[in-house]
């Protein structure tokens, strides 16, 4: 019984620590820090503001990658349910009302479109990956169009 009160002890002083880190990092704006911390953790259940200030450091890092996976867990894991109403919508050839959606699923739209972007621009002409790559973020231009979702807001949601 001592033995397992040990080890779950020693398990919460590292996952605070671990929070610490993170927090640290966050005010600290050290987004190499940030990006380092989740690499080394990435299936941990980081809160939705973590995930979110993660997403923002890993793009301004250049791991656009990565920023996309993370973008398409959040959506996943708060935004399901509007999300395939948005995609069966369009499929149908509904007309879409963009104020039916949260503006932070089309946030995430938005960075997933930029992140394909540079992507894309970082192609040379002869790669095979520009294909399918050029296909998502076609994908997320048409939704964003749909949701009649410009820049501008971004600033404010980010």
């Amino acid at each position: 019984m001592v033995l397992i009160t040990l080890i779950f002890s020693l398990f919460l002083s590292c996952a605070q620590a671990s929070a610490s880190e993170m927090t640290q990092a966050l005010k600290a704006k050290d987004y190499k820090k940030i990006s380092d911390i989740y690499r080394n953790n990435m299936q941990k259940n980081y809160s939705r503001q973590e995930l979110i200030v993660i997403s923002y450091s890993l793009r301004k890092l250049g791991f656009f990658r990565q920023d996309i996976k993370l973008n398409i867990r959040l959506v996943k894991k708060y935004y399901l349910k509007q999300h395939q109403r948005l995609l069966a919508a369009i499929k149908r050839g509904d007309t879409i009302d963009g104020d039916d959606y949260p503006e932070a699923l089309k946030v995430l739209y938005w960075n997933l479109f930029t992140s394909y972007g540079e992507i894309l621009k970082g192609y040379n002409k002869d790669s095979i990956l520009v294909e399918k790559d050029n296909k998502y973020f076609t994908l997320f231009s048409k939704l964003l169009s749909d949701l009649e979702f410009r820049e501008g807001k971004v600033d404010k949601y980010n």
